[in-house]
């Protein structure tokens, strides 16, 4: 209960469903989670069915689907507080984070009066074609196409509002945005056998593949008012005491989706060489891309404008107006309550690239040995890595492109091998039955993207920092960074502009692991065998840290404080196990 930590949260808050999530700096947090407590009951109803036909040198196959999918929500947001360093060295008013934490003073105050409800029906039809065409004794082409026609999630109850750009006003919207109705998508490929004796092959293949729309994406939009009202207060000291006191300086941030939100879809292409080298070892080399386009993006439509490359303290959308046909009760034009925060709209015009050289070398069974071996070199490219699209919001609205940079799943290179080797000692009982076996992992760090919190306009904005020399990492846990000076704030008193620091330009820290066992099987008797197993995971114990702190206000900014994995998993540190089984 949030009364039991002195916190008095206001009427319609959640208040009996837990302390609200305390974030300083962006570096610390607890309580929480934000959006909880919830409740989803999922019910989905599908009906296929399909044909395959042998007519010559053809196996054709068709088929088709039929889903409605109900989906039914309840969701409350119990709040979050954060506090951030605030004043300069310069004004000698600077207070960190934790000081404003420890003083009672957070710089913004999220919470939800009331919750959201929502019963939401989406059904979909699709149909599809398939034709494996037998050309030739060592070629083979399949073509196929699939049809989809997915519906736009819609709410049985009018339950959704939300925010229209065009006129600045809160409007029903039982259903958010158009069905898109031209989800055709190809397949083509082939396989062949160059020299007709089944120890090479060349296969490629290309094909468009269309994401059914989730429901996630709108389920927000029956937090929106009447229902429930979003509250963001991001202006003047709030007291975590009583937030309540603030109220009178809170803004509206609705949930908004384009009406004009696509499918996404991903183009796939790749080609693959392989070829047997021995009669238990085979080699394959194939490259694959691929590239995704309308992907679901977050954009803060109502962020200060910029002009001339500077943010101003003017938003697009300042306050909602009288004419809104949706008019909060506690809005009575001019009441501050009608004034709008972030207003975080869903669209579909992210898009990403993936390209990739795939390399494995594997061996069968053969003589005691067999081993897996792989090693992939690739890049991927994107706006936004997240799976829905809604939490990472693009640091300038105004500039998509300024944020187009590696995913943040980016892995530059990559090599595994795993396998086992049965020893050929045969004499007894004590030296027969041992083999040995090993997973060795070992791949280049994610991209980092170091942020900052700034206030242009008394505007709490999240971006990334201006860069004043070359960015050099040490290796060092203490200190990712070898000169954290290389990043400055992009603001020069109240006058401030998006970060020079390009997205997930930095890199963090490599992972490397050995896992190792011994195994022993020995016979008793016919129908007995014992195995003595022992497992060795991380046997060189080398260290695996996370990232560092990337918050560059934060006293610890550039630190790294744990491992990659939490401590206890594999991959954080030495584990030995030890088994024996009977086996009958």
């Amino acid at each position: 209960d949030p009364a039991n930590f002195n916190i008095t949260m206001p009427a319609g808050a959640p208040a009996a469903s837990g302390l609200p999530f305390i974030n300083i700096g962006n570096a610390l947090g607890f309580g929480g989670p934000t959006g909880e407590p919830q409740g989803r009951g999922d019910t989905t109803v599908v009906l296929n069915d399909g044909l395959s036909w042998l007519r010559g040198r053809h196996t054709f196959a068709f088929g088709g689907e039929i889903r409605r999918a109900y989906n039914n929500n309840i969701a409350f947001n119990i709040g979050s507080f954060t506090f951030n360093q605030t004043g300069s060295v310069a004004n000698n008013n600077l207070k960190t984070a934790m000081q404003n934490f420890l003083s009672d003073s957070a710089s913004a105050f999220i919470v939800q009066l009331g919750s959201g409800n929502d019963r939401i029906l989406q059904p979909s039809y699709d149909l599809f074609a398939e034709d494996s065409f037998k050309w030739k004794s060592n070629f083979t082409i399949n073509l196929g196409l699939r049809y989809a026609w997915n519906s736009s999630p819609s709410e049985a109850a009018n339950h959704f509002t939300q925010f229209d750009p065009t006129a600045g006003t809160l409007v029903p919207a039982s259903q958010p945005y158009h069905t898109n109705s031209k989800n055709f998508q190809p397949r083509i490929g082939f396989a062949w056998d160059p020299f007709k004796n089944g120890k090479t092959s060349v296969r490629a293949a290309y094909a468009i593949l269309t994401q059914d729309p989730t429901t996630n994406i709108v389920v927000g939009l029956s937090s929106n008012p009447p229902f429930a009202i979003p509250i963001s207060i991001s202006s003047g000291v709030i007291k975590v005491e009583d937030p309540s006191a603030s109220l009178a300086t809170s803004s509206l941030g609705p949930a908004a989706i384009n009406r004009n939100f696509n499918d996404m879809y991903a183009q796939d292409w790749n080609l693959t060489i392989e070829r047997q080298l021995t009669p238990s070892i085979g080699l394959s080399v194939a490259y694959v891309g691929m590239k995704g386009t309308h992907l679901q993006l977050a954009q803060n439509i109502n962020q200060p404008l910029v002009t001339n490359g500077i943010y101003g303290s003017t938003r697009p959308f300042p306050t909602l107006p009288d004419t809104s046909p949706i008019l909060p009760s506690q809005c009575t034009a001019p009441h501050p309550a009608c004034t709008f925060a972030n207003i975080n709209q869903v669209n579909s015009n992210g898009n990403s690239n993936y390209n990739a050289l795939w390399v494995t070398l594997n061996k069968h069974f053969s003589h005691g040995l067999q081993f897996l071996s792989s090693y992939t070199y690739s890049k991927s490219l994107d706006y936004n890595s997240l799976s829905t699209g809604e939490t990472y919001i693009i640091q300038n609205a105004y500039n998509l492109r300024g944020d187009y940079g590696p995913s943040e799943f980016d892995v530059r290179h990559r090599f595994v091998l795993s396998g086992f080797y049965q020893l050929p000692f045969r004499r007894n009982r004590l030296v027969a039955g041992w083999e040995v076996g090993t997973v060795i992992q070992a791949q280049t760090g994610n991209p980092l993207n170091p942020t900052l919190v700034i206030q242009p306009g008394g505007i709490s904005l999240t971006v990334r920092p201006d860069v004043t020399g070359p960015i050099r990492v040490t290796g060092d846990p203490l200190q990712w960074f070898a000169d954290k000076t290389a990043f400055r704030s992009p603001c020069v008193g109240a006058t401030c502009h998006p970060g020079g620091l390009s997205r997930d330009a930095v890199t963090g820290p490599n992972f490397v692991n050995t896992d190792f066992s011994v195994i022993k099987n020995t016979k008793l008797t016919e129908r007995f065998n014992l195995q003595f197993r022992g497992e060795m995971f991380d046997i060189f114990n080398h260290p695996n840290f996370g990232n560092p702190v990337l918050t560059t206000t934060s006293g610890t900014f550039g630190q790294i404080q744990g491992t990659r994995f939490p401590t206890g998993d594999f991959g954080s540190a030495r584990q030995i196990q030890f088994a024996l089984k009977l086996k009958f």
